[in-house]
């Protein structure tokens, strides 16, 4: 079984293991221990969960590269900086962590690694743009993309996954 947590297996390991187990929540020892992980994927796991309650709320402002300018995130900074203190943890491009998230912030970020075209374009034609060297050299927690399931390029985005998935592992980095 792989050590890599996918976005799939992250909504299931926050829907389930993370509810109440006879009034209280598994420790993260048993939950480290249930899934075998190394020392690097649990530390950037439990960087991410809000340690007295066992959940997250991941504040996500990686849309504006496809979707173009968006109302209220012209100034994603200005967007951003406010609510960071009611997060437990950022999914952002590269673009918005360098300019847009103070180094001194205390919210871990997942780094979104793909990206394509515009909502002008075929928007399931996205690639990894983000190497793993860059997502650690940003201090990232973890990395994700998209796929379209159904769409035209269905194929290439699961692909671009699988070799993510792959890579991430390689470094302890969740998916």
């Amino acid at each position: 079984e792989s050590s890599v947590i996918s976005e799939t297996s992250f909504a299931f390991i926050n829907s389930k293991i993370f509810q109440p187990k006879s009034e209280k929540n598994f420790s993260e020892t048993e939950i480290f221990f249930k899934y075998k992980m190394d020392w690097g994927m649990k530390n950037r796991i439990s960087r991410i969960f809000n340690q007295k309650s066992g959940k997250t709320v991941m504040l996500a402002v990686d849309h504006g590269y496809f979707q173009g300018p968006t109302t209220g995130l012209k100034q994603p900074r200005e967007a951003i900086t406010p609510l960071l203190s009611y997060c437990d943890s950022l999914f952002v491009t590269r673009g918005i962590l360098r300019n847009c998230v103070s180094p001194e912030s205390n919210a871990p970020a997942f780094l979104r690694v793909s990206g394509g075209p515009s909502v002008l374009g075929e928007l399931s034609n996205e690639d990894i743009t983000t190497s793993m060297k860059e997502a650690l050299r940003l201090n990232a927690v973890g990395v994700g993309l998209s796929i379209f399931v159904g769409e035209k390029n269905e194929d290439r985005t699961i692909s671009n996954l699988g070799k993510l998935v792959n890579e991430a592992e390689e470094y302890g980095m969740p998916v």
